[in-house]
């Protein structure tokens, strides 16, 4: 586990327990704390909320599933962040099950790479991701949707 166990994220992992179970979850992630917004004020729940407002045309799709295709699924995941910058570090927020994160908050962390993100689906259960690269200043959103999987990004 990557993350300081220092007072100020102890308090916070007492305040928010599921923020631990995230941290054991993602054993590439370096926890650096939360942030209300990212870019201009973007909250996750806006960004997440208002999907067809911030993203408009997604820039790509799947039928793959990860529970009847997990290889295919976590390639098109790749694929997603192919050229997404992890350089200084990244905020994100999911919702899923069993320990879904939904909150008023992103989470900031360090990451090598994609790599690092992929238990979100295999061990979390993510059924929406948002990730905000502080390098490039991008956010990108997987979403289930209807007809499948969608990602969208917003430079």
């Amino acid at each position: 586990m990557g993350y300081d166990d220092g007072d100020a994220t102890e308090g916070l992992f007492i305040r928010e327990p599921a923020l631990r179970e995230v941290a054991k979850a993602l054993p590439g992630l370096s926890f650096v704390g939360i942030q209300e917004a990212v870019g201009v004020d973007i909250t996750p729940l806006f960004a997440h909320g208002g999907v067809r407002g911030l993203f408009e045309i997604p820039v790509s799709t799947t039928e793959a599933r990860f529970q009847y295709e997990p290889e295919a699924f976590l390639d098109w995941v790749r694929s997603c962040f192919r050229d997404f910058d992890f350089s200084k570090g990244v905020c994100f927020w999911f919702s899923g099950e069993p320990h879904g994160i939904r909150g008023d908050y992103w989470i900031e962390a360090r990451l090598s790479g994609v790599e690092d993100l992929l238990p979100l689906w295999s061990a979390l259960g993510a059924s929406s991701v948002l990730v905000s690269s502080e390098a490039r200043k991008c956010i990108v959103g997987i979403f289930m949707g209807e007809m499948g999987w969608e990602m969208f990004r917003q430079p």
